[in-house]
């Protein structure tokens, strides 16, 4: 992802400053935006980073990232219903957008007056920052770089110029959106650790040459079945890494969460080099 595929015209390759609006809710949305500052900042760009729940109340901000973390630990089923209210409903994210009105001046006047182009990491920015774009108040780019795999309703909003997106992330059908597929925000350590190739990466790691070694994750905040698809991973039977996947998914288990630390190795980037197959037991970071 660079800017061009970002949709910024080519006198701004070299010059000018972006702002970056994510959320510190698990390090997702977060680590997107870091990515993408990095490589901003080495293309000559100035660029802010925002956090969106600071434009709430301090107590919002609070119920908000309190209440969130809340669910993904006791009520992992009301993560579901979360996710299916927000991103299914355009009723609710309507809700949601009358709700973010009264904050739209504050969100407006953190963006330095020389900015050259907005880029949105979270799907509720879009919300606040859209009908600025679109009334004319914000007047440069608004673009926004998915980190789900769907475009759904929650990043959609009249205003945004871009849509930003990995392959297999698609809006969904009835959504008639200028997107754009781009390569994914991953550091520069996953690709240096792949490189190494997978045995002088278990060498240098110490960990069995020819054993079968999967890779389980879960979310930054410790959600997800991580101990119970690793259960699963241990009992399968198959030899091929698509095949190991089909079968655990075919009856995951289920052990509520984990919050325990492996440390096999020194980087997320040496465990993916490391191993035949990944599974991902929750949302969290892609």
């Amino acid at each position: 992802m660079d800017v061009v595929a970002l949709g910024m015209r080519g006198d701004m390759e070299s010059t000018g400053r972006i702002v970056v609006v994510s959320a510190d809710i698990g390090v997702g949305h977060d680590t997107a935006a870091a990515e993408l500052t990095r490589r901003l900042r080495r293309r000559g760009f100035v660029v802010d980073r925002l956090n969106f729940l600071e434009a709430l109340p301090r107590p919002a901000r609070w119920v908000v990232r309190e209440a969130y973390r809340g669910i993904l630990r006791r009520l992992p089923w009301g993560y579901d219903a979360l996710f299916a209210l927000t991103s299914r409903s355009r009723l609710s994210v309507s809700v949601l957008r009358g709700l973010l009105r009264p904050l739209r001046g504050r969100m407006r006047r953190s963006i330095p007056p020389d900015t050259r182009a907005v880029v949105t990491t979270y799907p509720f920015a879009n919300q606040l920052l859209g009908p600025l774009r679109r009334h004319g108040r914000l007047p440069v780019p608004l673009l926004t770089y998915v980190t789900d795999s769907v475009v759904h309703a929650s990043w959609l909003c009249e205003g945004v110029d871009l849509y930003c997106a990995v392959r297999h992330a698609e809006p969904q059908p009835a959504d008639d959106v200028d997107l754009t597929l781009v390569q994914p925000l991953v550091s520069r350590a996953f690709a240096s650790s792949a490189a190494v190739g997978q045995r002088p990466a278990r060498q240098r790691s110490g960990l069995p040459l020819d054993d079968r070694l999967a890779l389980t994750v879960a979310d930054a905040w410790g959600a997800g079945e991580a101990e119970g698809t690793r259960a699963e991973v241990a009992a399968a039977e198959r030899d091929d890494p698509a095949s190991l996947v089909a079968e655990v998914a075919s009856r995951a288990g289920s052990a509520g969460v984990d919050d325990r630390s492996h440390r096999l190795v020194d980087s997320v980037g040496d465990a993916v080099a490391v191993v035949a197959a990944l599974l991902q037991s929750t949302g969290g970071l892609r």
